[in-house]
């Protein structure tokens, strides 16, 4: 979009990550201003400057801390009118600590009090930062995501009087869900005060967006039931550079072994161990199968480990490769099944590539990858692969060999997938899409 130009308001978990940027910038990049989760209300200096607080402010603060439905304007009001004084002075101040004894009192007085006011505090820090910050000037902000980041949006639309859009590629909330059900750092009884929480974050963002864009029916349905009024829900799925994928050389469906691949980050989310079990079990079946798993292996170190351990306990060293980052398009060609094992996805763009690229695939019912392999409702082009629960790996390795023993099935599947993405899901209607949002809002 050269027409444009765009400022990055980022955020991150930590300072260390400081300016360390993985992508070229685009010359219509103007600018980035880099935001820190743990560096939000660490405030040194100028405290005991009172913070200017209403009665109004004070019971608001209160069913912020209550994951009750707060009134973001009354907050945000707040928050902007004190942008000036210490947030460790609100943060430690007999007001701050008169609502957390409220709340502990009314819900959840049977957990030791220290507990709850640490996990409220830690909850609450670096919204106090995040709402104090002040946005660069622009005429729509958009974000990608309901938390935090859509926080940032609303502060945007609010400060300059302008627009907001939100794209969720997975749902915010739901997958905050997933994450505080299964962490072990989150106590069991302050479980459903993180989900309200966060809850609360997404609310926020539904509340002040303009437009509200998911990549899936599905997940249009989800952020409608979470709170999101229908007149602002739009859905475009994500496009690739489809004539890219096509022009690749096909690899004549079982000349020269049977391989099959996975364009993946090695970390937990997307379930390599799974993958590899599966894959043990296709092995089996067809001992001249390979099996590529394709993608940056050094993001969580200590999983890598184990899914190098788990391959040499099952003696898979020789026929399971982890490539690293790779050019992808050299791998393509090579593939007769790829393979997802997601327990969480919005759109993979990996299956979109694979997919254009003439190969079938396999993957876990999450995000839209039921949408992507068997069509919407109308869509009469056939199969494109299989779709299993999560973390069945028998499943998974039943769909490779569906699609291995069979040419026929193979081929079919194949064609499917081709015309699907050359019919729905291009990078021009996917950019086309958004430039028409954009020059709505102008």
């Amino acid at each position: 979009m050269p027409e444009h130009d765009f400022t990055i308001a980022t955020l991150y978990p930590s300072i260390k990550d400081s300016g360390k940027f993985k992508y070229k910038l685009p010359n219509n990049v103007i600018g980035v201003e880099e935001n820190f989760l743990d560096d939000m209300g660490q405030d040194t200096g100028g405290f005991k400057k009172k913070f200017d607080i209403s009665k109004g402010d004070m019971e608001e603060i209160a069913v912020l801390l209550e994951c009750g439905d707060v009134n973001w304007e009354i907050l945000i009001k707040f928050f902007d009118k004190n942008k000036g004084k210490n947030a460790q002075d609100f943060l430690m101040s007999k007001i701050f600590y008169d609502a957390i004894i409220g709340a502990y009192s009314k819900s959840y007085s049977h957990a030791a009090l220290s507990d709850f006011f640490w996990t409220i505090r830690s909850m609450i820090l670096p919204l106090v930062g995040l709402l104090r910050i002040d946005m660069p000037k622009a005429y729509i902000y958009h974000t990608v995501s309901a938390g935090y980041a859509g926080i940032m949006a609303v502060l945007g639309k609010k400060q300059h009087k302008s627009n907001m859009i939100i794209t969720e590629h997975g749902i915010y909330t739901r997958e905050r869900e997933e994450e505080i059900i299964g962490a072990s750092w989150v106590p069991v009884h302050f479980k459903d005060l993180w989900i309200k929480y966060f809850h609360n974050l997404s609310h926020c963002s539904y509340t002040y967006a303009d437009r509200a864009i998911t990549l899936f029916e599905d997940a249009r349905i989800i952020q409608r039931e979470l709170g999101c009024d229908k007149a602002k829900q739009m859905v475009i799925e994500n496009g690739v550079n489809v004539k890219a994928f096509l022009s690749l050389k096909r690899k004549e469906y079982g000349k020269n072994g049977l391989n099959i691949g996975a364009i993946v980050r090695v970390v937990p989310i997307k379930d390599i161990l799974t993958m590899i079990q599966a894959f043990n079990l296709v092995s089996e079946a067809y001992p001249n199968a390979q099996f590529y798993i394709m993608g940056p292996n050094d993001e969580s170190v200590e999983y890598f480990e184990e899914c190098l351990s788990i391959t040499r306990i099952m003696g898979l060293e020789d026929v399971v490769s982890f490539t690293g980052r790779i050019d992808i398009k050299e791998y393509m060609p090579l593939m007769d099944v790829m393979v997802l094992s997601s327990i969480s996805e919005g759109q993979p763009l990996s299956i979109l590539e694979s997919l254009a690229a003439g190969i079938p695939n396999v993957a876990t019912n999450v995000g839209s990858c039921k949408e992507i392999l068997y069509g919407k409702k109308g869509d009469e082009l056939g199969q494109a692969g299989i779709v299993v629960p999560i973390m069945d790996y028998k499943q998974l390795a039943k769909g490779i060999i569906k699609i291995l023993k069979s040419k026929k099935t193979h081929d079919s599947m194949a064609l499917a997938g081709e015309e699907r993405v050359k019919k729905i899901y291009t990078k021009e209607r996917f950019i086309n899409s958004y430039k028409e949002l954009y020059l709505n809002f102008k």
